[in-house]
């Protein structure tokens, strides 16, 4: 009986002949083909995915390989992902810091959750889009000359007022820009405050020693407005008022003689009565009676409408953060009988500074401190109770405070600055703007009526252009309706005050028109139109924002930032996001902070500080071109798995390095990069000798939480020569016999061979290996005589070989002599040599596990003594029986080595025959 002898590995052994055979054919036949792809774990999965709670191991699968493989390459597609994100999702104008180009700061309102304070800058938001701010170029018709209009049709154009309406009327564009008074040069100037017309001989010019009025002013200076003399400056008196009667003067009016002033940061309204000394040369301001709003009131208007006798004021509402016009009762300001929300800011020092009413029209002023100190002065109209947006203006020439009127529908004011740098209209002067005021309504014959505006032709294609505002007066039942076009009216688009109108295709060819739609004995008044296009933008612009949390980031390793975006040529993004030790702009560089310049990135990051912050920069080298950024995402990943690896069969071929930190998103390790040992920890894995297949277990590893997945693999590997088994003679005892000893080895021949070219058998004998007999075969199925040192051996020649289907099968023949030794272990060992490369692979050894005994002892066998004479036969002579006299007795038997059947060759012996014992 023979025993098939294969590595320990073997996870299943071929001992019958023919299941051998199917082994060969369905197994070992396709490796000798292609290169072979493995996909698929044994239980024919392709991924697996492991949630880590803390270091660990993950078992992924096994891969099941033919014992005899040579991987050639390897790759695991890895994804890494953490067990805990938290989103927070920009997706409306609010997070951005609301619509609009207004620079922004709010620590309570309009940012995205979890902020709590955020900051804007040179941005603007439309439609949930970022984009760089405009340099605005602003059309205004104007209407100050017939060339103001193209077509006018039956309308009927003012060009004193500066106005289109049906029909005359008493009206004053809003926009209308009277000659502006200039003070003397003897006149002191700095910082100004409001300007309170006293009458028409003396106007008063508050001023102070900085930009902040928050204390007293350093004077009330007085000017003729007629001649610009400087009269001197009036004292003050603050009486029952208290000391800081006029700290924070942000707006007055003259109402039957006394001064009314607005306190923004002492939520007061002061009245003053103003008297001069007998010659006149002496003015002082008394103060009569201090009105309180409290917190969160921060007064930053006061006017009495003219034609009612009603009092207003403009509030701004700490607490909201919006401004609201109230209606007052004269006789007890601090009684209200009227509210109305006009707008929304987010930084405090973007202060209301200016209020005029003259029903049905109102406006108001914000000085933006914050932002270039510039003013925009905000309109409405009271329709039915409701206060309507007419839109809004930023005033050439800078900001200002106060905004009073006059009995000649006029309003005054000078810019705030000390210096030419914010007041580019220059200093030194008080400006006049006509008030808005419809103060004489009058019939009309026409009621309805088209005009068109010119064409003013653009330096730069433009898509968009913004309706501002539509200024005038829309008495009960009229209506203006606007339409605007890019291309010289070939397409136009209808659009409302405060709206962006976009084309589909750009133009450099801008017009607008009007439709007046009156009644029988109404007629609307058109005092402007507002409209500014963009050709080029700000260079760069920043919108920032941050948290406190405490410890609560400590957990937090990664982010994911991902947002859409326009990039034209000469433009970048930055997003930045991270972790600060103190509240933060969150500026690029220093620890905590990763800068994503590509969206729908991974960056691991280290949320050591107690500040999550985030920051959007859009920049441009061409003015011309601005990015566009929405949808923006941030995904803070905790629990991610840091240090990922893969083990192979218990062994680590490959594993993330610290200083990568942790892997968040999809990750492919191939065999193909450096810094893993994916293909040779798989060959170390493999047996290069017996047969079957080998089942190698893939582990995955992470050294912290999270959650970790082979998305897919793939082991590309080919089939090798390899020494497949080796069948002996299990049972038989070596000695010299006449029958030939046989073993027989299989040899399977690698793909990147053509043939086998030579085999070896080796007899491991007992005693010095320079002893072991060895026998060869050569291709060609030649045997040559054994390498036999010590002769133990003789090669049969009928040994031969076999070779089917990439199988080469060797019957080894062979001899033993007398010379070989008894011993009790005699194991074999046979190799091969391919013709692969240059100078032929020979895999690993074969040995058997079991071995074979050599005996030389010998005795008798067997033996019978035969009486074949006579009437009485028998084949063996039992002992004690007779034999009759003269009979011939025959002895037959064979002598047996020890244990076996096996004869010697000289198998010869003596039989002694003794009579009587």
């Amino acid at each position: 009986m023979r025993s098939i002898i294969a590595a320990p590995r073997v996870t299943a052994m071929r001992r019958a002949i023919f299941l051998t055979l199917v082994f060969v054919l369905s197994v070992m036949s396709p490796l000798a083909a292609a290169a072979t792809t493995e996909t698929q774990f044994k239980d024919g999965t392709t991924e697996y995915e492991h949630t880590f709670s803390q270091k660990g191991t993950g078992a992924a699968g096994v891969i099941t390989l033919p014992i005899g493989a040579a991987v050639q390459s390897a790759s695991f597609n890895l994804l890494g992902e953490a067990s805990t994100t938290t989103w927070t999702n920009f997706t409306s104008d609010s997070d951005y810091g609301g619509a609009g180009d207004t620079d922004y700061t709010s620590s309570t309102t309009t940012r995205p959750s979890p902020f709590t304070y955020a900051r804007r800058d040179n941005l603007e938001v439309d439609t949930e889009t970022v984009t760089l701010k405009g340099n605005p170029t602003e059309l205004t018709p104007r209407f100050s000359s017939s060339s103001s209009i193209a077509t006018l049709g039956s309308a009927h154009l003012n060009t004193t007022g500066e106005f289109v309406a049906l029909s005359d009327q008493g009206y004053t564009s809003p926009t209308k820009q009277f000659s502006d008074i200039r003070p003397s040069s003897s006149t002191p100037w700095g910082y100004t405050g409001v300007v309170v017309p006293i009458n028409s001989s003396e106007i008063h010019i508050l001023r102070y020693s900085s930009q902040y009025m928050t204390n007293n002013p350093t004077a009330i200076m007085r000017v003729n407005p007629s001649t610009g003399q400087y009269l001197g400056t009036a004292s003050y008196l603050t009486g029952s008022c208290g000391t800081n009667a006029m700290y924070g003067i942000h707006d007055a009016d003259v109402y039957n003689g006394d001064v009314y002033t607005a306190h923004y940061t002492y939520y007061k309204v002061n009245k003053w009565s103003v008297g001069w000394n007998t010659q006149g040369t002496q003015v002082q301001w008394s103060c009569q009676t201090s009105y309180t709003y409290n917190y969160p009131n921060y007064i930053t208007g006061v006017d009495f409408d003219d034609n009612t006798g009603k009092m207003y004021i403009g509030v701004y509402d700490a607490s909201s953060r919006n401004h609201y016009l109230k209606e007052v009762n004269p006789s007890s300001p601090t009684v209200i009988t009227g509210t109305w929300l006009m707008t929304s800011t987010s930084y405090y020092y973007d202060h209301g500074a200016g209020l005029s009413v003259s029903m049905p029209n109102v406006m108001y002023n914000i000085y933006y401190m914050n932002t270039d100190y510039k003013s925009i002065h905000y309109h409405y109209t009271m329709s039915s109770g409701l206060l309507i947006s007419q839109g809004e203006r930023t005033m050439p020439g800078g900001g200002h405070y106060g905004m009073t009127d006059t009995d000649e529908h006029k309003v005054l004011f000078s810019c705030h600055w000390s210096g030419t740098n914010y007041c580019s209209q220059g200093i030194r002067k008080v400006h006049v703007y006509g008030d808005g005021a419809h103060y004489d309504v009058r019939s009309s014959s026409l009621t309805s009526q088209t005009v068109v505006g010119q064409t003013t032709s653009v330096a730069r294609a433009i898509n968009s252009i913004n309706v501002n505002g539509i200024f005038g007066s829309i008495p009960t039942g009229t209506s203006i309706n606007v339409d605007v076009s890019n291309d010289g009216g070939v397409t136009w688009k209808s659009g409302i005050a405060g709206q962006k109108v976009n084309f589909a295709n750009s133009g450099s060819s801008v017009k607008w028109r009007a439709t007046l739609n009156g009644t029988a004995t109404k007629t609307p008044v058109l005092g402007d139109v507002v409209l500014t296009y963009t050709t080029n933008y700000q260079t760069n612009g920043y919108y920032y924002a941050y948290q406190y949390v405490g410890t609560a980031a400590s957990n937090v390793i990664a982010a994911t930032v991902d947002w859409n975006e326009t990039r034209p040529s000469g433009t970048s993004i930055t997003v930045n996001v991270g972790y600060k030790a103190s509240s933060s702009t969150c500026g690029t560089g220093g620890s905590g902070v990763q800068s994503f310049t590509s969206p729908n990135t991974t960056k691991s990051m280290t949320a050591t500080s107690s500040y999550y912050c985030v920051r959007i920069m859009l920049t441009t080298s061409s003015t011309g071109a601005t990015p566009s950024l929405t949808d923006l995402s941030i995904a803070l990943h905790s629990n991610a798995p840091s240090q990922p690896g893969i083990s192979i069969d218990g062994a680590s071929a490959w594993k993330r390095a610290a200083a990568d930190g942790a892997l968040i998103g999809p990750i492919t390790i191939s065999s193909a990069q450096s810094g893993n040992t994916l293909v040779d920890k798989l060959n170390d894995a493999i047996p290069n000798t017996g047969s079957g297949t080998v089942d190698i277990p893939i582990d995955l590893t992470s050294e912290s939480a999270g959650k970790l997945s082979i998305t897919s693999f793939e082991v590309t590997y080919t089939m090798q020569t390899v020494n497949l088994d080796l069948a002996i003679p299990e049972g038989e005892i070596l000695h010299e016999r006449i029958t030939p000893y046989e073993v027989v080895s299989r040899h399977v021949i690698g793909e990147a061979a053509n043939s086998m070219v030579s085999a070896d058998l080796t007899l491991m004998t007992a005693g010095s290996a320079a002893n072991w007999p060895m026998m060869s075969w050569q291709y060609g199925d030649v045997f040559p005589d054994p390498n036999d040192p010590a002769q133990y051996i003789e090669v049969d020649p009928t040994s031969y070989s076999v070779e089917s289907n990439g199988i080469l099968e060797i019957h080894w023949k062979f001899f033993v002599t007398s010379e070989m030794p008894d011993q009790e272990n005699v194991r074999f060992r046979v190799g091969c040599l391919d013709d692969s490369g240059t100078a032929g692979f020979a895999p690993e050894p074969l040995t058997s596990a079991e071995g074979l005994r050599a005996n030389r002892s010998f005795g008798l066998g067997w033996m019978n003594v035969r009486d074949n004479d006579g009437e009485m036969t028998s084949q063996d002579v039992q002992d004690g029986a007779w034999v009759a006299a003269g009979e011939q007795l025959y002895f037959v038997g064979a002598m047996w080595f020890q244990d076996t059947d096996d004869a010697p060759k000289d198998s010869a012996f003596d039989v002694r025959i003794s009579r009587n014992g």
